[in-house]
C-alpha cells in the first residue's frame, strides 16, 4: 500500500493555494465578473433555439470569406492564375484542422 507522506512544507503550501483560491472567487463575485459572454446573456431562454441562433448565426459582414472564388484543384487554380496574371495563395495545413497533432 502507498501512503502519501504530506510534510509541512506541502500543507504549508497548499493551505496557501486554497486561501488564494478563496480570494480569487471572493474578487471575482465583487467585481460582478461572469463567465458568460455580453452576447450569451441575450439569450432570453437556455433552450431557446431562435434566441440561440440568432447569438450564434454570423453576420454579412463575418461572411465576406466566402466571396471568394477558392479552388480545390491546384491545377485548376493555377490555370486561372495564368489566364488572369494573378498569383496563387496556397493554404497549405500540417495535421488534424482542429489542432489535435
Amino acid at each position: 500500500m502507498c501512503a502519501i507522506q504530506w510534510g509541512v512544507g506541502r500543507l504549508k503550501v497548499c493551505l496557501t493555494l486554497l486561501v488564494l483560491l478563496l480570494a480569487a472567487v471572493g474578487i471575482w463575485r465583487q467585481w460582478g465578473l461572469s463567465a458568460i459572454s455580453p452576447r450569451a446573456q441575450d439569450v432570453a431562454a437556455p433552450f431557446d433555439v431562435e434566441a440561440i441562433a440568432a447569438v450564434v448565426r454570423q453576420t454579412a459582414a463575418e461572411n465576406v470569406w466566402r466571396q471568394i472564388p477558392w479552388r480545390v484543384s491546384l491545377w485548376e487554380a493555377r490555370q486561372a492564375a495564368a489566364r488572369e496574371r494573378k498569383p496563387i495563395l496556397l493554404w497549405v495545413m500540417d495535421g488534424h484542422p482542429m489542432g489535435f497533432t
